[in-house]
């Protein structure tokens, strides 16, 4: 803990130094506003990163950030009629949250051995998402099985209906 804290403070150091420097370049020019209007919004995002990070919300964000990009990279790729660029990007979000959600399985104490989603073509959101379980039977594990379809349930914001879970 200790040394995360130390990395973030040396960040936020760095981050200050840069801010200093980008200031004295950047005087008197008409882009100076801009910059410190950016620079400020960064400078409160690290300010905050250890908050987000011991609130446990970073995964929370992380799936936001995808959700948004892929949104935009999307209608970005159908502007411009790239259907091969669009099948890349896609399998892309697949892997990256399929990998998102082996690893909060994971530290969630369960072994993943599938995962398969369904996006929706509109929006590119998940419309059906299907996991393959190892677990016991026992009560212990279906009760970690559910909390795990409520947590995923709310980070990729699709009713509990639409995540199957096969326990084997």
């Amino acid at each position: 803990m200790a040394d995360y804290f130390r990395s973030w403070i040396k960040m936020v150091l760095y981050l200050d130094i840069l801010l200093c420097i980008l200031s004295i370049l950047l005087e008197r020019s008409g882009f100076e506003k801009y910059v410190r209007l950016f620079t400020g919004f960064l400078m409160l995002f690290c300010l905050i990163l250890p908050l987000i990070r011991l609130a446990g919300m970073q995964d929370i964000f992380d799936a936001a950030y995808l959700r948004s990009s892929i949104s935009c990279e999307l209608r970005s790729l159908e502007e411009n009629q790239m259907d091969r660029g669009k099948d890349r990007l896609i399998q892309e979000y697949e892997n990256m949250i399929m990998g998102q959600i082996k690893t909060m399985g994971q530290s969630a104490g369960l072994d993943i051995h599938n995962t398969r989603l369904e996006l929706s073509e509109s929006d590119g959101r998940i419309r059906d998402l299907y996991l393959t379980i190892h677990a016991d039977h026992s009560p212990e594990e279906e009760t970690k099985i559910d909390s795990f379809r409520n947590d995923l349930s709310v980070l990729y914001q699709l009713e509990p209906e639409h995540i199957f879970v096969e326990n084997t």
